[in-house]
């Protein structure tokens, strides 16, 4: 899971990261509103937004406003932080859809406590590998099939739901939904399913039940787009990329970036609580690409 701060002070940007790091957050840093909405387009692992308010070229009430304006960024928490401790202003970022506030000089401690609570979904991206073909009594061979038709599926399906969910009309036509539904439910992506039933999106499917502001329409494209990836992880005819699991064997939604276009998936750790522990052992490392999503 990767938090990305918002921060022109490098000094503040850095310290935040240190702290949250400790928590096995990863962590992404950009200077102002415009960088981050880039970071944001480019990356669908970001769970959480934390923005300083005074910053040059965009600032953070603009990058507030226009991801609440964006479809598939609209129901992205954010935290903002800053100095300004004024009534007039904290009711300001309110009204435009903050979704929690904190004042400068920031206590990690806080921080890492609200991103918790903003974060609660610890489930796998792809439930691992043996359970699948266990519960429906696949070979290896046809899981990977399965794995690859998925990939296809979404590889068609997520752009024309983009340009649908652009253009104010529902991302999923036709029986689209239904299809995807059971897709996901046959391979175990199980927070997509959480997303459909949270948002009521199948019904939404249904005719006169679209409903352009659902924020459910952008949660379901940003998973698509991590479960796309996860998926090309553990495709064998996919090369050059390294899966990470979860404690229970599930493949991980964390991210990270090793360079310039490059991303390799990170596992999540334990969310911090309010009493003091000890940082999570790191259960998983790379595995090679061949590798299946059990490892």
């Amino acid at each position: 899971m990767s938090i990305l701060i918002v921060e022109d002070n490098k000094t503040s940007a850095q310290i935040l990261e240190f702290s949250l790091k400790k928590y096995n957050y990863e962590i992404l840093a950009v200077g102002n509103g415009r960088e981050a909405l880039d970071t944001l387009k480019k990356e669908p692992g970001i769970r959480v937004v934390i923005s300083d308010i005074m910053m040059p070229d965009m600032d953070g009430i603009e990058l507030l406003t226009k991801m609440r304006e964006t479809p598939d960024l609209k129901a992205i928490p954010v935290i903002m932080c800053t100095t300004m401790a004024d009534s007039e202003t904290v009711q300001k970022v309110i009204g435009l859809g903050c979704t929690d506030f904190v004042v400068k000089p920031i206590d990690p401690k806080i921080v890492a406590r609200k991103i918790a609570k903003l974060t609660d979904d610890k489930t796998a991206v792809l439930e691992d590998k043996k359970s699948i073909m266990n519960q429906f009594g696949l070979d290896d061979e046809t899981y990977r099939s399965s794995i690859s038709n998925f990939r296809t599926f979404l590889d068609d399906l997520l752009p024309r739901m983009e340009k649908q969910l652009a253009a104010g009309s529902s991302p999923l036509q036709n029986n689209e939904a239904h299809v995807l539904f059971e897709q996901a439910s046959n391979l175990g992506a199980k927070r997509v399913l959480n997303i459909f039933t949270k948002y009521g999106l199948l019904d939404e499917n249904e005719p006169g039940g679209h409903n352009r502001e659902n924020p459910g329409h952008g949660r379901l494209i940003r998973e698509l787009q991590l479960l796309q990836r996860t998926l090309t992880d553990v495709n064998p005819s996919k090369a050059g990329s390294a899966e990470s699991k979860t404690a229970d064997g599930g493949v991980s939604s964390g991210i990270k970036k090793n360079g310039p276009g490059e991303i390799s998936p990170k596992p999540d750790g334990k969310p911090p609580s309010d009493a003091n522990e000890k940082n999570p052992e790191k259960k998983s490392e790379a595995a090679p690409a061949t590798t299946s999503a059990s490892g």
